[in-house]
């Protein structure tokens, strides 16, 4: 057995005052004590348990805030009353150690869930999320679709696998490094973080989802050179997406047409026909680094073919540096594939010889002076040449104008007709007829012979008589016509229909009997959990009135909103006037269910007497 360290470890001195972001009174889930959990600025949480004070490091933690329903039994061992039934755990675990699981009855707990949720990872994904289908897989994480618990919106969780990450020495690193860089950023054109999860086999990155594939797969299918008014919409969204991370002074160190990613498919030659939002984003921030001279991860990374002149330098010296200009050379790369629709470097030895024809380019370019001196900026073999994102925005060549509905803007062109939608022909009765002339009864859903097409079963049917009340005419009528003599016979089996007939009328009564029964006993059970609601809603109006705080969270299930505490406030009130209407209207139904109750009861009766033939 390996032997599992504690959590918590023994502190000499308590923190002062002012390192203290805000405390609060827990139960430990093991023994009911209570102890008291302190959130420090220094990055610590501090534990008091009679007079002893321990802390443990928020570094490699992860943790979980939960609302969970008690029974009864739980109820009395965790000093609850009867309207406490809900509590709120937080769960604080490490790979090196066991769970330690707390437990108060205030849902203030969900402080620590703000302050924690951007510092450390959580536990539980299951609670917020159901994976479903696989969409991509790499070499150290696999990629799955996520629907949200709470809102039903979609989104991708990017699962990393410990066994095979930790086998890299810098495996671990680089996922640590892009969930440092990714809860900075916040941007229509980047792949932005939502939540991060960890338990001691899996990390998993709750993203924004791209169903649209990557640019590399849409210019292998287009197999060409994009339309200039299409390429410009295209390259304008890469731009803006790599503005938004220069401007948090962070490079991207990888910029390629497969970290490019389109949040919904549409044809690369659409993009200048129609009205798009921000639809492509800016992926895969594993080696991204903030400008500094030792860069995050790795000094020498990228990929061939998108890489600048500096960064093939520091494979020969380590200790060179580059800063965010190696990611407009990115750039101009990209626009060249966009432009001429073939790579322009065709493998490393091209990129680092860097030989490039200008002459050739601008005739590629239909003779675009202004566009190939643009590229040739972007391309320069020195840093300091090169323009920033907010100059290439700001270049006239890549200007695009869009008219009042949203669509871009240019000369001699008109948009295709589109094809009117075709009109629903509504189907003919006569087509509904089974084979062999049976009629179909649309009732039943199923084709009529015999008995049940005839005159007599469609004129009963459809004044509402029950199906063996028909069975027992088709019978009386059968013996009527019969030519046997033996009226002993006939008499028997007249009785033996009226007993089959009664039998079943009683069957039927008795259902109806359990059944209104059954929805008396079901009203009743909801009138007393609205009062029982209508309870927990009255001490919440207390507890809020307790809150020092403007805002606070309000459980949703097993979610939590942050709102204002008047708003809080106000939906609880409505909430106990709609509780009260309910259990009115519960109570006149409760009342009708019991007069047809007797009334059924009485019919039952009867019906055991005629039983008796």
């Amino acid at each position: 057995m390996q032997s599992v360290n504690k959590l918590f470890v023994k502190c000499q001195s308590e923190p002062a005052n002012e390192q203290i972001i805000f405390k609060t009174e827990f139960f430990k889930c093991t023994n009911h004590k209570s102890v008291l959990l302190l959130l420090c600025s220094d990055e610590h949480i501090y534990k008091i348990n009679k007079q002893k004070i321990y802390k443990v490091s928020l570094q490699y933690l992860r943790f979980s805030v939960k609302a969970e329903q008690t029974n009864k039994q739980t109820q009395k061992q965790m000093k609850g009353d009867e309207f406490h039934t809900q509590i709120y755990k937080f769960t604080l675990e490490r790979d090196d150690t066991d769970a330690n699981e707390f437990y108060n009855f205030n849902f203030q707990t969900m402080y620590w869930f703000d302050n924690l949720r951007n510092k450390l990872n959580m536990l539980d994904y299951q609670v917020n999320y159901d994976i479903s289908k696989l969409i991509g897989k790499g070499t150290f994480a696999s990629v799955y679709e996520a629907k949200s618990k709470f809102d039903n919106q979609m989104y991708a969780a990017k699962a990393f696998y410990k066994k095979t990450l930790f086998q890299d020495p810098k495996g671990k690193e680089q996922v640590e490094n892009e969930i440092r860089i990714m809860r900075q950023l916040n941007h229509p054109n980047l792949i932005n973080l939502h939540e991060v999860y960890e338990n001691k086999a899996q990390i998993y990155l709750i993203i924004d989802l791209a169903r649209g594939g990557s640019l590399e797969y849409a210019l292998k299918v287009l197999n060409g050179p994009v339309p200039f008014l299409s390429a410009k919409v295209i390259f304008r969204q890469i731009v803006e997406g790599l503005n938004g991370l220069h401007e948090k002074n962070i490079m991207h160190r990888d910029l390629k047409p497969d970290n490019i990613l389109f949040r919904d498919f549409v044809p690369l030659k659409r993009y200048g026909l129609i009205h798009m939002g921000p639809n492509i984003m800016v992926s895969d921030f594993g080696v991204s680094s903030v400008v500094q001279e030792k860069l995050n991860v790795y000094q020498y990374t990228g990929t061939p073919g998108y890489m600048a002149p500096e960064v093939f330098e520091t494979e020969l010296d380590p200790k060179k540096t580059y800063n965010e200009k190696c990611d407009i050379f990115s750039l101009g790369c990209i626009l060249y594939y966009l432009l001429i629709g073939k790579p322009l470097f065709a493998n490393k030895q091209a990129n680092m010889d860097m030989k490039i024809d200008w002459m050739a380019v601008e005739q590629e370019l239909n003779s675009s002076h202004s566009l190939t001196m643009l590229l040739q900026r972007m391309l320069s073999p020195s840093p300091q040449d090169r323009p920033s994102c907010k100059e290439i925005l700001e270049n006239k060549i890549l200007e695009v104008e869009y008219g009042e509905d949203g669509v871009p803007l240019f000369k001699d062109f008109q948009r295709p007709k589109s094809s009117p939608p075709k009109r629903l022909i509504q189907e003919d009765p006569q087509k509904n007829k089974g084979k062999r002339g049976h009629q179909y009864d649309a009732h039943h859903g199923r084709k009529t012979k015999g008995f049940w097409q005839s005159q007599i079963y469609q004129e009963k049917y459809q004044h509402g008589y029950p199906r063996h009340e028909i069975e027992s005419n088709k019978c009386t009528a059968f013996i009527s016509n019969c030519s046997w003599n033996c009226q002993k016979t006939i008499t028997i089996m007249i009785k033996l229909n009226q007993i089959l007939i009664c039998s079943k009328l009683v069957r039927r009564k008795k259902k109806d009997v359990m059944n209104t029964l059954a929805k008396v006993r079901q009203y009743e059970a909801s009138m007393t959990q609205l009062k029982r609601n209508i309870q927990k809603c009255q001490i919440t109006l207390k507890e809020l009135g307790s809150v020092d705080q403007q805002k606070t969270y309000q459980p949703v299930g097993k979610c939590f909103i942050l709102k204002p505490k008047k708003d809080i406030a106000k939906e609880v009130a409505e909430i106990i006037k709609s509780h009260e209407k309910e259990i009115d209207e519960y109570e006149k139904v409760r009342q009708h269910l019991i007069t047809k109750g007797k009334e059924k009861e009485t019919q039952l009766q009867e019906a055991m007497k005629a039983l008796k033939i």
